[in-house]
């Protein structure tokens, strides 16, 4: 009889220290709720201070952007004034280089660097403009159909320069500079001036054939040479998407020009005041605080639901130990006292069966709890 009155006041002490974890368990679970909703609440003024913040940032972007690119077009006329020398004459090579990389779907800003260098030292070597601008097509189709890259497009137009700036022409940049990337280039130079390639060689190595003697036989042996194939390459998706590269560019540049600079950089010094605003910078203070409590929140939940089912398991050890050690008494009681003994333990197995119950129960709503909390940080996240 003492080994069931100590099973019972086992079970009993067990089945208390088990409610008592289980309410702490459930404030746990209602503090986490209370802090949920106030972190809410500050996630909630941070995202609105963010949406703000967003807008401006992106409208500082689009200042850069437009900026930049107003820059840099200002860049290519001063360029094209300067190695023209004439305003007049820059203003129509700006219209030129748009119809020709427009025509062969290439890079506008690369294209119009290349003529800016190419006209200054063909200009001061004695080249008239308009050879200047033939010969400047017909090397961009030749290029075109050749699909070269930005890089070796490059430089092809230099070896032109450095000819142009040599004022004559030599075979480093016609056969190595130049006919590494455009393996026609002699062929087509001497299909231009009416002799063989051997002669061609001959003439170039003498060093008596003259810059402006050359660009506009080489534009027509070029011209003879590539045919339509620079139209057929100018169809490439790389072609098309040159093209809308450009068209954005001179959006940007011709915003510039206009009033909308003048009312880009007004909204720009608002927006500035914008992000400078105290109740901006606490929104981003709220956000960071709030992101803290809910990882506070989720590391003390997943805390006490630990230490609930540590204690159930420890609960479940003793209660277990206990059966076994009344069990292993009953063969020494005698058939009275063991069927006492037996009714007791039914009674107590039937009380821990309803315990249990309502163990799931508290527990089910508790999971309830952290689930609606762990929505509730996912949510702003």
């Amino acid at each position: 009889m003492a080994v069931t009155a100590t099973l019972v006041a086992r079970i009993d002490a067990n089945t208390i220290e088990l409610q008592k974890a289980l309410n702490r368990i459930d404030k746990k679970f209602d503090k986490m709720a209370e802090n949920g909703k106030k972190s809410s609440q500050s996630l909630g003024r941070s995202l609105n201070f963010l949406k703000k913040a967003a807008v401006g940032f992106a409208a500082v972007q689009l200042f850069k952007s437009v900026a930049k690119s107003g820059i840099a077009f200002q860049a290519l006329q001063v360029k094209l004034e300067t190695a023209t020398k004439d305003v007049l004459i820059a203003a129509d090579a700006m219209k030129f280089l748009d119809d020709t990389t427009e025509e062969l779907g290439i890079d506008f800003q690369q294209a119009a660097g290349q003529f800016a260098n190419f006209s200054a030292a063909a200009l001061r070597s004695g080249t008239d403009y308009g050879t200047v601008k033939e010969t400047f097509l017909e090397v961009s189709k030749a290029v075109t159909s050749m699909k070269l890259s930005a890089a070796d497009s490059g430089l092809v137009f230099q070896a032109l320069s450095q000819i142009a700036s040599k004022g004559v022409v030599s075979m480093e940049e016609l056969r190595r500079q130049m006919g590494e990337k455009l393996p026609f280039a002699l062929s087509a130079a001497a299909a231009g001036f009416g002799v063989t390639t051997q002669k061609m060689e001959e003439m170039v190595s003498s060093g008596k054939v003259a810059s402006s003697e050359f660009f506009p036989k080489f534009a027509k042996g070029l011209r003879e040479d590539v045919g339509d194939a620079a139209a057929k390459a100018s169809k490439s998706a790389t072609a098309n998407l040159n093209r809308l590269n450009n068209a954005i560019f001179k959006l940007k540049t011709q915003a510039t020009q206009g009033k909308f600079m003048e009312d880009l950089t007004e909204s720009i010094t608002i927006l500035t005041g914008t992000l400078n605003d105290p109740n901006l910078q606490q929104g981003f203070k709220d956000l960071v605080a709030g992101m803290g409590a809910v990882a506070n929140i989720a590391l003390k939940g997943a805390s006490a639901v630990g230490s609930f089912f540590g204690r159930i398991k420890r609960l479940g050890d003793d209660v277990g130990f206990a059966l076994a050690e009344t069990f292993g008494f009953i063969d020494n009681l005698d058939s009275v006292d063991a069927n006492a003994a037996a009714e007791k333990i039914a009674a107590k197995n039937l009380e821990i069966s309803e315990k249990a119950k309502a163990l799931i129960a508290q527990q089910k709503a508790a999971s309830d709890k952290a689930v609606a909390t762990k929505e509730t940080g996912e949510k702003f996240s």
